[in-house]
């Protein structure tokens, strides 16, 4: 899915400002976010904490215009990142599309 047809193409700095003022009903899990969350064994109150409670390592822009990965550490593997993938809509709402955890990279 794409949310290229915003107003505003956002940009990672964009992003970080949303996310610093994100709300839980701005907040928008995808049918195939949570079909991902429970093939990976991964917890929705794990994807909300790292969001509403940290900072993103990192924020890189993916393959659509304002859809975008965050990194996180795992809370669970101190060599593993939480990669969350999110897209922005034109309301500001943050869609989660997909999350997975995979090796750090150095």
């Amino acid at each position: 899915m794409t949310y290229s047809n915003n107003y505003k193409n956002y940009s990672c700095g964009d992003v970080d400002v949303i996310l610093q003022g994100l709300t839980k009903n701005k907040l928008i899990f995808t049918r195939h976010s949570f079909q991902r969350e429970t093939l990976r064994e991964i917890n929705e109150k794990y994807i909300k904490d790292m969001i509403f409670n940290e900072n993103p390592l990192d924020i890189n822009q993916d393959k659509g215009n304002n859809e975008f990965k965050l990194f996180y550490p795992s809370e669970t593997h101190s060599n593993k990142e939480l990669i969350i993938v999110i897209a922005i809509d034109k309301d500001e709402n943050v869609i989660i599309q997909s999350v997975w955890e995979e090796k750090r990279i150095n």
